[in-house]
């Protein structure tokens, strides 16, 4: 084999990484200039953020799950969602069933998802969960629109959305943290009628040990897999997370769900009673604010982004 096997080897990999990522990424620059109106931004200028109690962070430290009731103002969440309708992202090919509109670093690409990320409520929220960490960095922000009998994402954890950063000094590697923040655009109630459109959860307290999420880019998610080690097989990890998952339950325009990086967690998928036609939601992630960019995180197709998204604008 010559230098010109090589050669053509090198050139398929980097069209096949080049295809891999028209498909599953979107390119960063803005996809929607509408923000919100003045009113929606005074609102949510004038919405303070909430003062965790001791019981509600002891609860999050026991469990990995806090749900806030209006923590956010109904009516800038309804705007959103109503952003996202006229506007909505394209879902790749490759998601399949699964949903039929995702975008990563949302806030960079939605002006108004941007103006919510910007007013820091979240944030202090995220920050309260994590403790003795007064201040936060945004890792990344999703917004999902799963349509009516689409099967949204299976049970996962978001470890591997954490993974771009790490904290800064090697002695607090062990201890790894940070916190998803899922917020619902539209009303959910799981139990009525059979809707589905929320999410099941298993607290971490009951959590079994022994099941992980594998490292891959199955629709974004984490494939259940098993510890060896202990004997422990995929099925038998799946079956104890089916029993062990918990509804969250209903939830308003407003309401949003704070979980830690490794709770398990599924889609409850949004049957033909749903009462609009795509869920919609969008999913801050943060991580203390000590985190660093993590060099072994970087794959060869995430440094095509920048490529990708050049093209995308020509």
């Amino acid at each position: 084999m010559g230098a010109g096997w090589f050669a053509a080897t090198a050139l398929g990999v980097a069209l096949a990484a080049l295809c891999s990522h028209l498909l599953l990424l979107r390119p960063p620059f803005p996809s929607s200039a509408v923000g919100l109106e003045p009113e929606l931004l005074e609102l949510l200028r004038d919405h303070r953020p909430q003062a965790l109690t001791e019981t509600e962070r002891q609860q999050y430290n026991a469990t990995g799950l806090l749900v806030v009731r209006g923590a956010l103002p109904a009516p800038v969440v309804s705007r959103l969602r109503e952003i996202l309708d006229d506007e909505p992202p394209t879902a790749s090919p490759l998601f399949g069933g699964a949903l039929s509109y995702v975008t990563s670093h949302a806030w960079t690409a939605y002006r108004g998802l941007r103006q919510l990320t910007a007013a820091s409520i979240t944030a202090s929220l995220a920050a309260q969960c994590l403790g003795d960490h007064p201040t936060v960095r945004l890792v990344n922000s999703v917004s999902y629109g799963i349509g009516r009998s689409q099967l949204g994402a299976d049970w996962h954890t978001d470890e591997i959305s954490f993974r771009p950063v790490r904290r800064a000094f090697p002695e607090s590697l062990a201890e790894e943290r940070g916190v998803s923040v899922w917020i619902p655009l539209q009303p959910i109630d799981s139990g009525a009628a059979g809707q589905g459109g929320g999410l099941s959860v298993v607290p971490m307290n009951t959590a079994s040990p022994h099941c992980y999420a594998a490292a891959n880019l199955d629709a974004g998610s984490g494939r259940v897999s098993a510890d060896p080690s202990a004997g422990v097989g995929r099925r038998e990890c799946v079956r104890t997370l089916r029993q062990r998952g918990v509804s969250v339950g209903a939830m308003e325009p407003g309401d949003l769900l704070l979980f830690g990086r490794s709770v398990w967690h599924r889609t409850e998928p949004p049957t033909e009673a749903f009462p609009t036609d795509v869920r919609w939601s969008y999913t801050e992630r943060f991580a203390p604010a000590d985190a660093v960019r993590n060099p072994l995180a970087l794959r060869p197709l995430t440094l095509l982004a920048p490529a990708v998204g050049l093209l995308a604008t020509m």
